[in-house]
């Protein structure tokens, strides 16, 4: 059969004229009307099945001049598209003479049948005129359509059933692809019914992870498989899976056969088996990534350990460079001295602690410094803290150190001195300075070797050697309830007393000279020598201020000098112990004048008074003392010396 289609579109026109020449029909195509009129006018077609929608000559314009025309009138015409598709547009294109209409997409047998009918209808009515069929033949073609149409019909079942045979060889195959995948995962996989949470299934690995068989994983549930502290988080994680918030649940505690913990992260999917939802988990071991983390954790913990401490130790090095200059040495002839040097050699090779008693200036960091390098660990960091010149609130984070956040402005982790000064020594200044509330913190240090950081529940060990100093009586302040008795003990494991400068006056032309070589180079000046005078004004001098004050003394004589011969900057000040037109006494004779802490006590005054009440700067009392601003603040405070 020839037939005829026309459709401006080319993939519809391809798929139409594939399906038409593959049930054996030749097929002429055209992109139009008036394109298949000319086509119809040179070449016979026995059907015309066309689109509506096209240019030039739509298919209803196509109909009507086909209907209308005497030669193509009996040529079978069926509209097929998808643009047209409402009643009136189907009953229109009939009452112009269409022969069926059809709708796309249409399937192929069902588009081949409706040609087959049309066909037949128009062979009934081009026979039944003139002469119609008998009776017997329209029954025979109504029985070849029907065998036909059953023959497709077969041809279709036949098609069907092997595709679905072949889909279920399909289908087994990868059951079994996924069977071995299954059982061959290196990540332990359990299938767990959701609705009454039973295991199902379990593969190989998590066989081998649990510790169980595979028909005995079965018979167990989640209380058998975790830990029983984690099973509410178990549960929570589960559902949250169940309802698809969430696909991976991570670091979830897992129990094995024999009581051992090991940690997974658990993938899931949800699945349907037999008609009932399933979860499917799979099981990865992090066991070995979790240690890793710890060891990169404590790694990071130890470089961060060592990066404080180095930039806390560069802090004290730097100090440690500014103040080695002014270090002074001990040089000394007087067997006070000699005494005192030969209880630091005694004890120095030994960790005990070591409290250094004497009067301000009498060079206890000087001994405490000596005592750390005569020492085992003189390798290790010396950490010198001034207890008198922390501010209160700040005392403990500067010994103990502090976290981030302990308190307001407290941005970064910081180590305290005992911690940086870990295997090494640590010379705690004026201890007697130390607020009592730090006092037993100190004292656990002692005895443990332990603390807490500020803002830290988490005790830190240290190895240091404590070396103490003070100016003040500490039996009075414990009396005075300012010092805790059993710290008192603790420091005073070994006791070391310095003498004053006045009780050892054979040392002062030692002293002299050799602080006058010192600044003499300092300030590239050069002295022949130190005149009589000026020795005997220096050794008949009280010293209330002891070695610190003799040497501000000279470094302001060597600084104002320009001759050969060294005089002081000034005439030094007759101690008050000292009446008009008297000699000044030995230190003998002082001690039985007037009790020391009022000789200082009238000193201070007397320099306060000359300065204005100024303690601070180039004019201050301070200065002129050679005390620091905060020691001379605290000596007013003991001394209740109060500005009028």
């Amino acid at each position: 059969m020839n037939i005829l289609i026309v459709d401006d579109n080319a993939a519809n026109l391809y798929l139409l004229e594939a399906l038409l020449k593959g049930n054996g029909h030749e097929v002429q195509a055209a992109a139009n009307g008036a394109e298949a009129l000319e086509k119809l006018r040179s070449c016979k077609s026995d059907l015309i099945i066309s689109d509506i929608l096209m240019p030039v000559m739509d298919g209803f314009d196509l109909c009507r001049k086909v209907k209308t025309d005497e030669d193509l009138r009996n040529i079978p015409l069926i509209i097929y598209t998808a643009t047209y598709t409402s009643a009136e547009d189907e009953a229109f294109a009939l009452k112009i003479g269409a022969d069926r209409f059809i709708i796309k997409p249409s399937e192929p047998d069902a588009l081949m049948e409706a040609i087959q009918e049309v066909m037949a209808y128009a062979r009934s009515e081009i026979a039944s005129t003139p002469e119609r069929l008998q009776e017997e033949e329209m029954f025979r073609l109504h029985t070849e359509r029907l065998v036909q149409k059953l023959e497709r019909k077969i041809v279709q079942l036949e098609k069907e059933a092997q595709a679905r045979l072949e889909a279920e060889e399909t289908l087994q195959a990868s059951e079994r692809t996924l069977k071995t995948l299954f059982e061959s995962a290196m990540d332990g996989i359990l299938v767990v019914d959701v609705k009454n949470g039973r295991f199902v299934m379990a593969n190989n690995a998590i066989c081998r992870m649990l510790g169980w068989s595979a028909e005995e994983i079965k018979s167990l549930s989640f209380a058998d498989i975790h830990p029983v502290g984690s099973l509410d988080h178990v549960r929570l994680q589960f559902e949250k899976q169940v309802r698809g918030e969430v696909s991976l649940a991570l670091d979830i505690p897992v129990k094995r056969r024999d009581g051992s913990i090991f940690f997974t992260d658990i993938n899931s999917a949800l699945l349907e088996l037999e008609g009932r939802p399933h979860l499917l988990g799979i099981f990865r071991d992090i066991t070995a990534r979790k240690q890793a983390e710890k060891e990169l954790r404590d790694a990071l913990d130890t470089i961060q350990k060592l990066k404080d401490r180095l930039e806390a130790e560069n802090v004290y090095l730097r100090e440690e460079v500014k103040l080695k200059d002014r270090r002074a040495a001990v040089v000394s002839a007087s067997d006070p001295m000699k005494y005192a040097m030969h209880r630091i050699r005694q004890v120095a090779p030994t960790n005990a602690t070591v409290l250094l008693t004497g009067e301000t200036g009498t060079g206890k960091n000087v001994f405490a410094r000596l005592l750390h390098e005569e020492s085992k660990r003189r390798d290790k960091p010396f950490v010198n803290v001034a207890c008198a010149g922390l501010p209160a609130n700040l005392i403990e984070s500067e010994l103990f150190g502090r976290e981030k956040g302990a308190f307001t402005g407290s941005t970064a982790r910081q180590i305290g001195r005992f911690e940086l000064a870990h295997g090494g020594t640590v010379f705690l200044d004026e201890i007697g300075e130390l607020p009592m509330e730090l006092q037993a913190k100190l004292l656990r240090v002692l005895e443990d070797g332990e603390f807490e950081r500020l803002g830290s529940p988490h005790p830190v060990k240290v190895d240091v050697r404590v070396i103490a100093s003070t100016n003040r009586n500490l039996e009075e302040e414990i009396k005075n309830d300012r010092f805790r008795r059993d710290l008192f003990y603790r420091l005073n494991a070994f006791p070391v007393t310095l003498p004053a400068l006045r009780d050892r006056r054979e040392d002062i032309p030692l002293l002299v000279e050799f602080f006058v070589d010192r600044f003499s180079k300092r300030f590239s000046k050069r002295f022949q020598k130190v005149s009589g005078e000026t020795l005997q004004a220096l050794e008949d001098y009280a010293w209330p201020g002891n070695v610190r004050e003799l040497i501000n003394v000279v470094e302001r004589a060597v600084i104002v000098s320009s001759g050969p011969k060294l005089p002081l900057a000034e005439q030094l000040r007759v101690s008050p112990v000292v009446c008009a037109g008297e000699n000044v006494p030995t230190g003998t004779e002082a001690r039985q004048t007037k009790d020391l802490a009022e000789i200082e006590r009238d000193y201070i005054l007397q320099t306060l008074r000359e300065t204005g009440w100024r303690i601070e700067g180039p004019r201050g009392a301070a200065l002129l003392l050679g005390m620091n601003p905060s020691t001379l603040r605290t000596r007013m405070r003991k001394l209740s010396i109060r500005r009028p």
